[in-house]
């Protein structure tokens, strides 16, 4: 008798949590990162690149090299940055 209160008592608690992890997740909303910069205008990263906008035509190409460590800066793993 106890092991099938057990079970229905976790069958109940996993129903619970899946069903109100779905509610939460249907109704929340993203929002877009704003980031203060001292330079140029201030961008708003939010995945989306707007073409009608000409949000890339300023945009440069800076290669910069990443660290592994900073004691050996000479073998970094170069990559292009477009800012």
């Amino acid at each position: 008798m106890k092991k099938n209160i057990t079970r229905i008592l976790t069958l109940i608690f996993i129903t619970q949590v899946l069903l109100s992890s779905v509610f939460l997740i249907t109704n929340s909303y993203g929002t877009p990162i704003e980031a203060e910069v001292g330079f140029g205008t201030v961008p708003i990263i939010d995945g989306v690149i707007d073409v009608a906008n000409n949000e890339w035509n300023s945009a440069e190409k800076l290669s910069i090299s990443l660290f592994p460590d900073l004691v050996n800066q000479s073998d970094g793993l170069p990559i292009d940055l477009w800012i």
